[in-house]
């Protein structure tokens, strides 16, 4: 799937924004990119999440959309646990999930820039001679302040990558990694505690028509299943009432 879907007009803009710019991200999977669509198109979006949704804070749409990707995309990407038990279905299933393609590497950015800083530096008395005639980049810039740069970019990375290891630590704990329920109950804990944390209420039934959406669960689910699984998780429920 690689065309863009058609956005209904009545998707708020903000989703619409939010959809866009997730779609362009080259490293989404047809099933990623399955997922936006769904929450683009289907019907029940308009009814079930659009119209209930509080109309304050505004523009609020656009983090639905984003926490709704983040909770869908982050359990199918992030790294699985070695299987304590040795079993070779348990095996070959952390086998399988090996060559999908992980999520960004900050980290790994950030090394990256540091070594091509570092040989930059070692090898800077060999190549001034050459950056005059050679560079063809801007001319007013020297190579002294291009590697200033290139160590700017790798400080840049390790903020990325340690607000990235903050978020993943706000996840839920993951318990079973396994069976159809269990991106089901991750994506129910991710969305109740964001619209706890935004609204002061956990709006059950609207993660409910996301839960059905975002899996494409024809039988759908019930909204006693989404407050059951809410309320195991521990996630206490704000009240903004005064």
């Amino acid at each position: 799937m690689s065309v863009a879907p058609r956005i209904p007009d009545w998707v708020p803009n903000a989703a619409r924004r939010t959809i866009t710019e997730l779609w362009a991200r080259p490293w989404l999977d047809d099933a990623e990119r399955a997922l936006l669509d769904r929450l683009a198109t289907y019907d029940a979006m308009e009814t079930g999440v659009w119209e209930k949704l509080p109309s304050e804070p505004k523009d609020c749409e656009g983090n639905v959309i984003h926490w709704a990707w983040v909770a869908f995309v982050c359990f199918r990407r992030r790294p699985r646990p070695f299987p304590k038990t040795k079993s070779k279905a348990k095996l070959e299933d952390w086998a399988r999930h090996l060559p999908r393609d992980p999520l960004p590497d900050f980290a790994h950015t950030r090394g990256l820039a540091r070594l091509v800083r570092d040989q930059m530096i070692q090898h800077w008395g060999d190549a001034q001679p050459y950056w005059q005639p050679f560079w063809e980049g801007d001319k007013n810039l020297t190579l002294d302040q291009v590697i200033a740069v290139i160590d700017q970019v790798s400080a840049f990375y390790r903020k990325v990558d340690e607000e990235c290891q903050r978020f993943f630590r706000s996840l839920p704990d993951v318990k079973r990694w396994g069976g159809k329920k269990s991106a089901q109950k991750f994506f129910t804990e991710v969305l109740s505690k964001r619209m706890i944390e935004i609204y002061g209420r956990p709006f059950d039934p609207i993660v409910t028509t996301l839960v059905e959406v975002a899996f494409d669960l024809a039988g759908g689910v019930s909204t006693e299943t989404i407050r059951g699984r809410r309320r195991k998780s521990g996630t206490p429920e704000i009240s903004r009432q005064k």
